[in-house]
């Protein structure tokens, strides 16, 4: 059994000698061929980007100088070779339909080895597709099969030793293969794939040492391998469930750790680690600030542009950190924390506009309280009448004015957030019923027919309803011609109410409807001048339905009329 076992051993120590010898040695010549297939892309992209005059040929041998003696080729779309750097290129064929050339027309790069009807051998051929045209570089590739004769001697080499070696270990520890010993080798293999399994006692006294100890170390490493585990997987949900994004580079920019945020904002997939920065993020100057980050030690805190491409501002703040954090072997590194700041830009854009439009409408009836106040106060008009009638006018800019602030301030109000009053049972028929009898003077004047349909329920601040409701009829009437019609229709559901207001007024033209609702916007500027109000009133609307996660919609047609909706949950 003894003989059998060492037989049988060097015959498997021989065969995997030779196995592993042959598996090595196309590993390592294939893994040859592609470092030479990846340095000649890099190589030729570089020299696509350097290397151009004016004309194809200078080109192609510059490129080749440049190469150290590579051959450049350069096809034209159809297959013609407009330039080679050793042959003449009008005595060359069409290359259409080499391999290289194919694959380069359909993904932009390709790749082939082949034999050469011109250098007569063997070639590796690597083309890249440009705007222009299709560039290729070649070089021989007999040096790189030569690595397999290089490798005969020391596979020689293996065999033998391994035939002289074998059996003097087969036989030395044929007879120390114990079942502890294997028990112990299985449950520390256990340990790697994330169990555990105790060894049970030995036969021999002799190893119960040896058995507990393994049995103690197993226990240790797995119950540290759980907490690492934990700990690993803890720190992966963290950073792939934050909103920010979050990218740990090197000193050479290459990334050694992102969450899906980072990834997400430039729209990218797959996996980055290990690569370098510029192939996540495009941008030279956020390159640019994590190079002075590892390099000088500067931090950087700026704002990127991404609206045009994914409607996006990004907050970048980059920070330089010491390399021993990350790992003994590198120098420095840099951690580049990444906010989706658009809300925070946008908001800041609506203040700034709103404040500026705001100033904008105040000026208007100051400067009217101004010019009327100092016609009063120089005497020139003497007339009681005009003396009546500039003061009356003062009295309605100050009210328009008044009335303006108290808008601003509903909004400014509304916009913090914060709650102006308790919650009550709320009939909104009955409620819109008191706000046209307010509106009366208005009504009468231009003898509007309004009529109220239905009734609806709901809890909610009553300042806030009665705002919502006056200010849509309010409009409905100033907008509205002559004789017209305004209904006002409330429907009640299990968990909704739902408010229409209808008129027959002047309508909004489709292009302008979707900007109604914002501050001081006005269809007619002309027209609106001869109508009171401040121009808030549907914006103030818009925020009584987003205070109460309700939804608004309109549908206008000019010279018919306009209806507005509004749904909001009847228990708030």
């Amino acid at each position: 059994m003894k003989r059998a076992i060492i037989l049988r051993t060097a015959l498997l120590s021989l065969l995997a000698v030779i196995i592993a010898s042959i598996v090595t040695s196309f590993i390592f010549q294939t893994n040859e061929v592609n470092q030479v297939s990846d340095y000649l892309s890099e190589t030729l992209s570089i020299l696509i980007k350097t290397c151009q005059t004016e004309s194809y040929s200078q080109t192609a041998k510059k490129m080749s100088e440049v190469s150290g003696g590579y051959r450049i080729t350069i096809i034209a779309d159809d297959g013609a070779v407009l330039a080679d750097s050793h042959f003449n290129s009008v005595e060359m064929e069409n290359h259409a339909n080499r391999p290289e050339v194919i694959y380069a027309a359909k993904s932009g790069f390709g790749r082939a080895i082949r034999m050469s009807d011109t250098f007569k051998g063997y070639m590796i051929y690597v083309a890249v597709k440009s705007e222009n045209a299709t560039y290729r570089i070649a070089t021989p590739i007999k040096h790189m099969y030569s690595f397999w004769v290089d490798q005969i001697p020391a596979i020689l080499i293996g065999i033998v030793a391994s035939l002289l070696i074998t059996p003097l270990l087969a036989s030395r520890f044929a007879d120390g293969i114990t079942k502890p010993l294997s028990d112990a080798v299985d449950s520390l293999a256990d340990i790697s794939n994330g169990s555990s399994t105790q060894i049970c006692s030995p036969k021999y006294e002799e190893l119960e040492p040896f058995v507990a100890a393994i049995n103690s170390l197993t226990r240790s490493i797995s119950k540290s391998m759980a907490q690492l585990n934990y700990q690993q997987q803890k720190t992966k949900y963290l950073l792939d469930n934050m909103d920010s994004g979050l990218i740990l580079i090197d000193s050479n920019l290459r990334i050694l750790l992102l969450n899906n945020a980072a990834k997400d904002f430039f729209e990218q997939t797959g996996e980055f680690a290990g690569k370098n920065l510029i192939h996540l993020i495009h941008a030279p100057s956020i390159i640019s600030a994590a190079e002075k980050a590892t390099a000088q030690n500067i931090s950087s805190l700026f704002d990127f542009d991404l609206t045009q491409r994914t409607g996006r501002m990004l907050t970048f703040h980059i920070t330089p950190i010491a390399g021993d954090w990350v790992n003994s072997d590198i120098k420095s590194g840099a951690v580049i924390l990444i906010t989706d700041s658009t809300q925070t830009k946008n908001t800041e854009k609506i203040r700034s506009e709103f404040f500026a439009n705001a100033s904008h409408e105040l000026k208007t009836p100051i400067t009217s309280i101004k010019g009327f106040s100092e016609l009063l106060a120089s005497g020139v008009v003497s007339d009681k009448e005009k003396v009546e009638d500039y003061l009356l006018r003062i009295r309605d800019e100050a009210d328009r004015m008044t009335d303006m602030i108290d808008d601003i301030l509903r909004i400014t109000t509304l916009e913090s957030g914060k709650n102006t009053g308790s919650l009550d049972d709320i009939s909104l028929r009955e409620l819109c019923i008191d706000i046209v009898k307010s509106l009366e003077p208005q009504i009468n004047e231009k003898n509007i027919d309004i009529s109220i349909e239905g009734d609806a329920e709901i809890t909610a601040v009553p300042d806030d309803m009665r705002q919502l409701l006056r200010n849509l009829i309010d409009n409905a009437i100033k907008y509205n011609i002559d004789n017209g019609k305004v209904k006002i229709t409330f429907m009640q559901s299990s968990a909704n109410c739902s408010i229409v207001v209808s008129d027959t007024g002047i309508g909004i033209p489709k292009e302008y409807q979707s900007r109604v609702f914002e501050r001081f916007y006005r269809v007619d500027k002309a027209r609106s001048k001869q109508i009171s109000g401040t121009g808030l009133g549907l914006s103030i609307v818009k925020h009584i339905v987003s205070k109460y996660n309700g939804s608004i919609s309109l549908s206008s047609e000019v010279d018919k009329g306009t209806e507005i909706t509004v749904a909001i949950a009847s228990i708030n």
